[in-house]
């Protein structure tokens, strides 16, 4: 086991007040709290503040923020506000905001590819819309490029005239374009599901065609495996420029177990290269180790016997589970039993040929994938067997990730409601709050 140093990010002069929450994509850790966003830069372990952004923008739940390493820049979507839904391009040494992209009717529970080699980003928006519909979003969606450097969008692309009416019906949840591929010389790819039905349909669009109708189909049905009716695309992860690997979520009602499956798809023709065996759980991540060849999968399986179980507590395991990345075929799996460990897994990453574990009661495990293909997690007494973990950040951490060689904890922080003795239903609850603690354990 690696030994881990624990560390907390230095206050600054300029107090932006409790953390709330982080970033990180290696070298830079982007800071959010209550006044400001602080931008810090990891050197040989050491972290150093370099710019506070020029403008306060919450981190969106859903849209995950961009970081583009070469030209140091972060783009950050900020989708709900009073006025057109923007990207914003901020310049990290300065923290200078260098463009507003105004990019209407952007829609915040999908998801934005970035491509770092022209600074393009790929983002679903909402057309049509019909504000006598009291359903959220309105209309019908479709993918838009937006260039970062120029500030403009372009090559906007429709769903297949077959899918515009079943979407603009939009049962809850919504039916929406969500880009899962993003590539320069292949095209892009995205998927429109039916949530209710139980199908995915596959599009893909070849980078220079001006058509704005997808070139290709496919269509993903769940009644491969028993009992499950519902499937829904969860993670993607570009393999190389020609290779698309797909998780979808199985799930045929409260009585079943939930599985996923992994596809490996080619761009853009969509034909299957090769489909994993079913794994237990909702998957949580997708990741490649080039070096290995072998795509990392990590799934949340809850194992609680809700028949013979008296408390609220529930039971997970978290998964992680190693596919040969050319055949899809299973090398190594194994799991963290939150009963048995007495702590759930908050999260865990894969970066630099390391898997981390972390916990929300602040312990963690760091193991090479290349240990992990050969031992596992390294249970002497079998599956229900305790992982041996290394107690580093304080209790009730809520966000952690993983960099090139430190990890990254947001611990402490606290708010619920407090009503009075004597309270009514009708008063307002004051909330309490503890000031959290950015923090980062090297190794």
């Amino acid at each position: 086991m690696l030994t881990l140093t624990v560390n907390e990010i230095p206050r600054l002069a300029t107090d932006g007040g409790p953390t709330t929450d982080f970033f990180l994509s290696h070298p830079y850790l982007v800071v959010w709290s209550e006044n400001q966003v602080d931008v810090w830069k990891f050197v040989e372990k050491h972290l150093t503040h370099i710019s506070t952004l020029e403008e306060l923008i919450d981190k969106p739940y859903t849209l995950k923020p961009a970081l583009d390493h070469t030209r140091a820049l972060f783009i950050l979507p900020e989708p709900i506000r009073v006025g057109p839904t923007r990207l914003c391009v901020f310049d990290l040494p300065t923290g200078r905001l260098l463009r507003s992209i105004d990019v209407p009717n952007l829609y915040a529970d999908s998801e934005m590819l970035y491509r770092e080699e022209d600074a393009r980003a790929l983002v679903t928006v909402v057309v049509g819309q019909n504000p006598n519909r009291m359903t959220e979003p309105y209309g019908t969606t479709l993918l838009l490029e937006v260039d970062v450097l120029a500030g403009t969008s372009h090559n906007p692309r429709s769903l297949p005239a077959d899918l515009i009416s079943r979407e603009a019906e939009r049962n809850i949840p919504p039916q929406v374009l969500e880009p899962c591929f993003f590539e320069h010389t292949t095209g892009f790819v995205a998927s429109s599901t039916t949530r209710w039905l139980g199908k995915v349909e596959l599009l893909a669009w070849l980078p220079e065609d001006n058509q704005r109708q997808p070139t290709h189909r496919r269509e993903l049905r769940p009644d491969q495996v028993a009992h499950c009716k519902a499937m829904l695309p969860r993670r993607h992860l570009a393999l190389d420029a020609h290779t698309l690997v797909l998780a979808t979520h199985l799930s045929g009602g409260p009585s079943t177990t939930e599985m996923t499956l992994i596809h490996a798809l080619s761009v853009p023709g969509l034909e299957t290269r090769w489909e994993a065996d079913p794994i237990p759980g909702q998957v949580e991540s997708l990741d490649y180790v080039p070096a290995l060849e072998v795509v990392v999968v990590t799934s949340d399986h809850d194992v609680t016997d809700h028949a013979e179980r008296t408390d609220d507590a529930l039971r997970f395991r978290r998964l992680v589970v190693l596919l040969d990345a050319r055949t899809g075929e299973r090398r190594a799996m194994d799991f963290l039993d939150s009963e048995v460990q007495g702590a759930y897994v908050l999260s865990c990453h894969v970066f630099g040929g390391r898997i981390a574990v972390v916990c929300d009661n602040g312990e963690v495990l760091v193991v090479s994938v290349a240990d992990f293909l050969a031992n596992g997690f390294g249970k002497e007494g079998g599956d229900d067997e305790k992982v041996v973990m290394q107690a580093v950040f304080p209790g009730n951490v809520i966000a952690a990730g993983l960099g090139e060689r430190e990890i990254v904890a947001v611990a402490g922080v606290r708010k619920h409601p407090v009503i009075s003795e004597n309270g009514s239903e009708s008063d307002r609850p004051e909330w309490e709050e503890e000031e959290g603690s950015v923090l980062y354990a090297g190794f």
